[in-house]
């Protein structure tokens, strides 16, 4: 499996927008590793018949995926962690594709996404239009929701959706919102866990299954550099106590934000614990 992570930061991105913080101010001069956009991976298999998976479409989507030198048009499926827009603006890309506006695709791209998601940026992407508008479209994209620990075939891989609490803990209003993490094992190869936007005490049964697995690679939450119970967000310790617990043979943090170390000290830190820290446009082969 070959995988790249196409973007690394959280919502605000470094540097956030007219913020003047010392991570801000010293990303905006040292650029290169020190700069995240919003979190998105694409993951690629080995096999002869090359399949291509995009994990999350934020606002930046189409620049990350030419940078990495990324063949947008070549992409299989997506799959959606949940409804934030940091994570999902950019598949109005998707959405508006038809013949009507001038598109041609060669296949139709298979859309995995939570039904709470997709009911929760209607209003954002298509002018406060319904759900509804949002139906499969012949030729140009199919959409399947998805379910908390129900395993599912996409191409050359069995993905299993856990649930990682991140809505579900910060207000009453959240409860029912699904926020997903995902389990993706190559048929015959590696297991990858892309677990962001996960909360510091993830749900018993996530945490029970992940504990059953043999993990080659996680990719966990590191939003802050110390948060609280209720953020919907892991921390430094809270990263490291998950890699102690579930004892993957690689852990890489990612979803970094400004309130966290800045890239040396943060990269510093982690590897005492033997975890590594993502930067846009790395990439792991496991």
């Amino acid at each position: 499996m070959h995988i790249t992570l196409l973007g690394t930061g959280a919502d605000h991105c470094i540097p956030a927008f007219r913020c003047t913080c010392d991570i801000c101010s010293d990303a905006r001069i040292k650029k290169g590793r020190h700069i995240r956009h919003n979190s998105a991976a694409l993951i690629a298999s080995d096999s002869s018949k090359k399949e291509f998976l995009l994990v999350d479409m934020p606002p930046q989507i189409l620049t990350m995926l030419s940078r990495n030198k990324i063949d947008d048009s070549k992409i299989n499926s997506v799959l959606i962690t949940h409804r934030h827009e940091d994570h999902t603006l950019g598949l109005r890309y998707l959405f508006h594709g038809s013949e009507r506006k001038g598109f041609r695709v060669d296949s139709p791209v298979q859309l995995y996404i939570p039904a709470t998601a997709l009911a929760g940026i209607s209003r954002k992407l298509l002018s406060e239009k319904k759900e509804s508008v949002f139906t499969s479209r012949e030729g140009y994209y199919n959409i399947t929701r998805v379910n908390d620990l129900t395993s599912f075939e996409c191409g050359e891989w069995i993905i299993t959706p856990v649930e990682t609490g991140h809505l579900s803990v910060k207000d009453r209003e959240s409860t029912g919102l699904e926020s997903f993490g995902y389990i993706i094992k190559e048929k015959g190869g590696a297991t990858f866990v892309y677990l962001l936007d996960a909360a510091v005490s993830l749900p018993v049964k996530t945490l029970a299954l992940l504990e059953t697995l043999k993990i080659d690679c996680l990719v966990g939450d590191c939003t802050y550099e110390k948060t609280t119970l209720n953020s919907g967000h892991m921390d430094i310790d809270s990263l490291i106590n998950l890699k102690n617990k579930l004892n993957p043979s690689r852990t890489i943090a990612s979803h970094i934000s400004h309130m966290n170390l800045g890239y040396k000290k943060l990269k510093k830190r982690l590897k005492k614990h033997s975890i590594e820290l993502a930067y846009d446009g790395m990439e792991l082969r496991i």
